[in-house]
């Protein structure tokens, strides 16, 4: 059994030997490029609470989620925004 696993492992590893040794013709790829900004303009604060869609370009002055939970009648817990 144990004659009929030396060819494939062997044959195996001279494969993996190969491909480590072989040297690397591809080219390297072009460095990253920065897009250009551009300004933005103003976006009013939400009145709601977002609910519907995606915000398409975050500011973190602006408060997305305005209204505010009120608890009643209970203990043991609060609730406060993250952040």
């Amino acid at each position: 059994m144990f004659r009929k696993l030396i060819v494939p492992l062997a044959l195996a590893a001279s494969v993996l030997l190969a491909a480590c040794a072989a040297p690397s013709t591809a080219t390297p790829p072009p460095p990253p490029t920065i897009a250009p900004t551009t300004a933005t303009t103003a976006v009013p604060a939400p009145t709601t609470n977002l609910t519907d869609g995606c915000v398409n370009h975050h500011d973190p002055a602006i408060d997305y989620f305005p209204q505010r939970a009120a608890l009643t009648h209970t203990e043991g817990f609060t609730l406060r925004p993250p952040g």
